[in-house]
């Protein structure tokens, strides 16, 4: 089900996300229903889904499907968002190491560690059917 893992910081779509509007890859279709609805276009699309789009007048979109199949995770550092499919590549780029201790204690007692916590201090993942527009406007 997983492919290799992007580098960070790498645009991707994950998934199979269906679209309205036919486009000739997945990428594409993300950045036409972005340019149609804008920051909402995440609840036109149906389907299964992580995407990290690089938006054309600069910022990032970021958005997961209603179940969070595909995981996207995210951190600012040094003034910049940084993204990735997996928490510790993302870690491994930045150079965390911090363990976060609430993360611990809830995959203790939860046996998982929810969202937006990682394991890494610092590090977020992108909870189940949200959206981020982060940069220019």
């Amino acid at each position: 089900m997983h492919a290799h893992p992007l580098p960070p910081d790498t645009p991707f779509a994950a998934g199979t996300p269906r679209f309205a509007a036919p486009a000739p890859d997945t990428l594409a279709a993300w950045q036409q229903a972005y340019a149609a609805r804008g920051a909402a276009c995440a609840a036109a699309v149906g389907g299964e889904f992580a995407v990290a789009l690089a938006l054309p007048g600069g910022g990032t979109y970021l958005a997961v499907d209603r179940f969070a199949v595909h995981s996207l995770c995210y951190a600012v550092h040094g003034g910049r968002l940084h993204f990735a499919t997996r928490a510790d590549a993302l870690a491994r780029q930045l150079g965390i190491t911090e363990i976060d201790p609430q993360a611990i204690f809830s995959y203790l007692f939860h046996h998982c560690i929810p969202s937006p916590r990682t394991i890494y201090a610092g590090i977020h993942r992108l909870p189940r059917s949200e959206e981020r527009r982060v940069g220019k406007e």
